[in-house]
């Protein structure tokens, strides 16, 4: 499989889940890539696993000028960027009435102005790559909320739903591809941070029964980055049969 053969590509919360599995299935697919996330360990080892295709540029999204040397040392280190996979994202699950506003900044700042600032710091360099891609994992949640205790995360997908396509409005003529995946369940780390104890255990039960594996996610946004020029996957979901609501 070479679908994805010289590309260069930044890929944000590779440090597990969807990120990770994106980061592996593009080396697989024939690009070279940079994992970004601020678990530094977790990126050097899978780094490692990938060999020389891959690079490790620890950062937290949430922190501006360490982004803007992360996605620098990436575009250095890989020669140019002309892919960026929006990945990072975390979840508090709780009613707004058990919620923290330390918990709501966490999301806000990880999933909507994390991928603002690594965008933006992506963009001079996926501008000069002669035709680049920008692909940003949302989540259905940003389409319907399915429980009170996912109001502010969903808050925090749709709104990267709007912003997707103001930026596919700002780029479409500077050779960039501006692309969105909705995933629904994914058996991920998500379910840890469900605040209340048993709905947490809940939670955990229905990702390991139900949840789509990371892999399978990172199958599609490889298959997206992969299409010819002439075609954009726009605004694509990703759900598992079992899920019904």
């Amino acid at each position: 499989m070479d679908a994805l053969q010289g590309r260069r590509i930044l890929v944000t919360g590779a440090s597990s889940g969807v990120g990770a599995a994106t980061a592996a299935a593009c080396v697989r697919a024939g690009a070279h890539v940079a994992l970004l996330a601020r678990r530094a360990d977790r990126i050097h080892g899978l780094a490692g696993d990938l060999g020389e295709a891959a690079v490790a540029t620890p950062a937290d999204v949430r922190d501006e000028a360490g982004v803007r040397r992360a996605v620098s040392q990436a575009a250095e280190r890989l020669k140019g960027l002309d892919g960026l996979v929006n990945a990072a994202g975390i979840n508090w699950a709780a009613p707004l009435a058990d919620g923290t506003v330390a918990h709501w900044r966490d999301m806000l700042e990880t999933n909507l102005l994390g991928a603002f600032t690594v965008t933006q710091a992506a963009l001079p360099h996926l501008t000069t790559a002669g035709g680049a891609d920008i692909l940003t994992v949302s989540s259905m949640s940003g389409r319907r909320v399915l429980s009170p205790a996912m109001g502010v995360y969903a808050a925090t997908k749709a709104g990267l739903s709007r912003w997707t396509e103001a930026l596919w409005l700002e780029v479409a003529d500077k050779g960039i591809r501006v692309m969105l995946l909705s995933p629904g369940l994914i058996a991920t780390e998500f379910a840890e941070r469900t605040v209340d104890p048993q709905q947490r255990a809940a939670n955990r039960a229905r990702m390991a029964e139900t949840g789509l594996d990371p892999a399978e996610v990172a199958a599609q946004i490889t298959h997206m980055l992969g299409q010819p020029r002439n075609v954009r996957l726009g605004d694509v979901t990703i759900l598992p049969t079992a899920q019904q609501h």
